[in-house]
């Protein structure tokens, strides 16, 4: 069925290259994922240049987001110091039934400590987006689920 819609394209390209008052040579080559249209006039030196067609790659389906949580402390980067789950720098979206994200400056990170720089609270209702900068050296949730990194 490519190969044919390919082909109808391909086809109807080349009639318009055709000048009305001498037929064009037409070559149509059809490969798995390309195609390739060769036009030529008749004419001497007034012949357009050959037109090369090629069909359109399939887009990339997008990133899987990840998603963290609902609890559990976080290496920001890379495994360190015993925390082997890893969440990586950037924005994520985050839910949760009042919970807390608490940004930690060493991988003894939990709820409750005074090691926490910062902490995030989130309320069920409202969906959030958070931040997670490369500084932070691990990050604690609380109730709280992560998905992303979203821009």
């Amino acid at each position: 069925m490519k190969a044919t819609t390919i082909l109808v394209l391909a086809s109807m390209a080349l009639a318009g290259c055709a000048s009305p008052s001498r037929p064009a040579a037409k070559t149509v080559t059809v490969m798995p994922t390309t195609v390739t249209v060769t036009a030529t006039a008749d004419a001497p030196s007034t012949a357009a240049a050959p037109s090369t067609a090629a069909a359109a790659e399939p887009l990339a389906p997008p990133a899987a987001r990840a998603k963290y949580g609902p609890n559990g402390a976080y290496a920001v980067g890379r495994a360190q110091g015993g925390l082997d789950n890893v969440i990586p720098p950037g924005n994520y979206q985050a839910t949760g039934n009042m919970g807390y994200l608490y940004h930690c400056a060493s991988v003894v990170c939990k709820q409750g400590e005074d090691n926490a720089t910062s902490v995030d609270t989130v309320n069920g209702d409202v969906p959030a987006i958070v931040e997670i900068p490369a500084t932070d050296v691990a990050i604690y949730l609380w109730d709280v689920t992560l998905v992303g990194p979203v821009s």
